[in-house]
Formats: structure tokens, C-alpha cells, sequence
């Protein structure tokens, strides 16, 4: 992993240092913009290999290893054996095995309970996998009654003398954050063949392939989710979130390192100084060409693993989901993510498994409910391709 890392820094960094010279040396439209969208793939497929690398020492730093407990090994051990040959076990096994296991199981809606060692490792994994949830604030909540209360304006204060008066105060400005839920199914599919072989790596294609599934769906919904049977996305309609125009109506126009340090400089430095930009591949690769007023490039690629790649000293995160740079869109945005963004995970995931729809194969449909919106305002501005 290391080493595919490695050579994704190397790839991407020669094609910024490939897209900067055809800038220089004026090479036509169409070369600029070939070189532009290979760069676009390379910091794409970079990303990918970062969240997995994190994915992984995540797992491996993870305190505590419930496999470690007799009692969960033995209902794990049962519901692989279930999964295997569903066919084999009966209503009443089922229902005996999970009144048993019921302190170490994750309770779903409907279905068979995913064991929680596994349906942890699922929610460890998505928070690497997803960039949204790696830097937004995560909450497990038991429903979806679920509120927070943010103080907009601080209670003022007045300075008094020992004998004057002392006046009634501004009164604080409470918002209720109340995030919007929705319930996400995956769906994957594998031969009886596959799992009836012992060699078949059942639990870590299981989580592989919900992972994927639902990382893709929560990831759309954290970026642009309507808020109906769904999460309210961060560019969501009236997310309240400031907005700092480019001046033209189709891309950044003729000066984008002003643009870009206004939306640097247009969050309050508490919020500015754990910032970190969230933009697509494409807008980063399009960034990597711009230079500030004393000719210095605005983007600072990653040299080695471990590093990351930076505009204005601030880390850039990569979520495929943001809009591409386009007339109306908001490619860009900048700040706290964790004050910004509020997602809430309903304790709980269940898996129904279905041998009889298609014969020769099992489905397995797995529910997780999931809620997100906008949280404090004043931590996120974006960037708006407008006039």
C-alpha cells in the first residue's frame, strides 16, 4: 500500500509539474486541457489510496478487540455459519441466538442483527472511506429526536462601577440544529459456490462491499442531499452558509487567487485555524495552475505519504461528490468542518438475506440509518460561480 502511494504522489506530482510548464509555455487548449484531466485521475485515485491507507491504521489503532471475548467469537462465529447457509437455520435459531447475543449485537429495524463487532468495523471504516465524515463532527444518537442548541450570538456584558447598575444583557441567539434522517439500503450479491467454499473470506467481503455501497450513498447525500428521507447536505438549498462570488458567470475569472483568499479570509480566524478545503479532483487540478500576486503557486502538492496536499497552509480534502466548476455551481468550500457539518448515526444495522430470489445466489440487504445538516454557519463559506 505504501508503495502504490508512493508511486500516486510521484504520478500526480509530475503531471502538476506537466500542467504548470504547458501553462508557461502557452502550449495550445488542448493540451493543457488533456494533461489537466490526467491529473484530475491521478489526484483522484491518490485520494482513494490515502482513505484506504487511513482505513487500515484505523483498524489496526482501534483500542479493544471484541473478537478478544469468548461469547462474541462464538456469536460471530454462528451468524458467519448462518450467513453461509441460511437455508440451514430456522426462525426459532435464529431468534434463540439473538435473544443470547443481545449485549453484543447491533438491534436493527428488521432482518437479522449484525453482530457489533462487525457493524463497528462498517461505521470505523466509512469514517476513514467518506471525506465528509472524516472531518465533520459524528454523533451516534439512539433516534431520530435527536437536537443540538447553538448559541449564534454570546450573551453580552457591560462594564460596571461597584455601585452602578447593572443593566439586563443582550440575551443569547439559540438555534435548534436538527439534523434530517434517512434510512440507506445496500444491497450485494455472491454465489452459493462462493459461500460454501471455507477458503471464501466471508466477513471481510461482507464489510468490503457494504462499506463501498454505503459510503457512495451518504457521501452524495453529505455533499448535496435534499434533506428528504435523506440527509441535509452541506450545499444544500438555504444551508445558510456565506457565499463569495467570482465575479464571472461560468468559472473563476481573471484573478481566482483573490477569490480563493477571500474565501480564506472570509471565516473567522477561530474557525480559519482548523480549516481545510473540500473540493472534487477536477477543481483541485484546475487550482494547480493558479498563482498569487507574487507569482508563487496557490497549491502545495504532497511530496511523501503522510503529508498533505495544501492551499494557503490549509489541508485540501477530496470529495468527488462536490460540483465541478460551472455557471451556478459552488466547486469550492472552506472551514471548519466539524463546526460546520453535523452527521448522526443511529445505533443500530440490520442485514436481511434472501437465498430464494435468484437461484444459485444469495442477496444480502443491509439498512443504516443516518442523519446530517448544516450545523454553525459561520464556520463554512463557499465558493460561487456567479456574476
Amino acid at each position: 500500500m505504501d508503495i502504490e502511494l508512493k508511486n500516486a504522489i510521484e504520478n500526480s506530482n509530475k503531471l502538476i509539474a506537466a500542467t504548470r510548464d504547458a501553462v508557461e509555455t502557452k502550449a495550445d487548449a488542448a493540451t493543457v486541457s488533456r494533461i489537466e484531466a490526467d491529473l484530475a485521475k491521478a489526484l483522484e485515485e491518490k485520494a482513494a489510496l490515502e482513505s484506504r491507507l487511513t482505513a487500515i491504521e484505523t483498524k489496526a489503532n482501534r483500542p479493544g478487540n471484541f473478537g478478544t471475548q469468548p461469547e462474541v467469537d462464538e456469536h460471530k462465529s454462528a451468524f458467519i455459519d448462518y450467513l453461509r447457509d441460511p437455508k440451514a437455520h430456522t426462525t426459532r435459531d435464529r431468534v434463540e441466538r439473538e435473544q443470547k447475543a443481545a449485549a453484543i449485537t447491533v438491534a436493527g429495524t428488521d432482518g437479522v442483527a449484525i453482530p457489533r463487532v462487525i457493524a463497528s468495523g462498517i461505521l470505523e471504516t466509512l469514517n476513514s472511506v467518506s471525506p465528509i465524515r472524516e472531518f465533520a463532527s459524528v454523533v451516534t444518537v439512539s433516534s431520530t429526536d435527536y437536537v443540538e442548541l447553538l448559541d449564534k450570538a454570546n450573551a453580552g456584558t457591560v462594564w460596571v462601577g461597584e455601585t452602578d447598575d447593572r443593566d439586563v444583557t443582550t440575551s443569547p441567539d439559540i438555534a435548534r440544529i436538527t439534523p434530517a434522517f434517512g434510512e440507506q439500503h445496500a444491497i450485494v450479491e455472491v454465489s452459493t459456490h462462493a459461500l460454501q467454499d471455507a477458503t471464501f473470506g466471508l466477513e471481510a467481503w461482507l464489510t468490503a462491499s457494504l462499506v463501498k455501497k454505503f459510503a457512495e450513498g451518504e457521501g452524495k447525500a453529505f455533499v448535496s442531499g435534499n434533506g428528504t428521507n435523506k440527509p441535509k447536505g452541506l450545499l444544500s438549498s438555504g444551508n445558510g452558509f456565506g457565499l463569495i462570488k467570482t465575479g464571472v458567470a461560468d468559472g473563476l475569472g481573471t484573478n481566482p487567487h483573490d477569490r480563493l483568499l477571500d474565501l480564506f479570509y472570509g471565516i473567522n480566524g477561530g474557525y480559519r485555524a482548523d480549516g481545510s478545503w473540500l473540493m472534487n479532483s477536477g477543481t483541485l487540478a484546475t487550482l494547480a495552475k493558479i498563482k498569487d500576486a507574487n507569482g508563487q503557486y496557490l497549491y502545495q502538492p504532497s511530496l511523501i505519504a503522510g503529508e498533505f496536499d495544501k492551499i494557503h497552509g490549509k489541508r485540501v480534502v477530496i470529495a468527488e461528490d462536490m460540483p465541478n466548476i460551472a455557471a451556478n455551481a459552488t466547486p469550492v468550500a472552506f472551514g471548519d468542518l466539524s463546526r460546520g457539518y453535523l452527521i448522526t448515526d443511529i445505533a443500530g444495522m440490520s442485514l436481511i438475506v434472501d437465498p430464494y430470489t435468484r437461484p444459485g445466489f444469495v442477496k444480502f440487504v443491509a439498512a443504516k440509518r443516518v442523519g446530517g445538516t448544516p450545523r454553525d454557519t459561520a464556520a463554512i463559506k463557499l465558493l460561487s460561480i456567479a456574476a
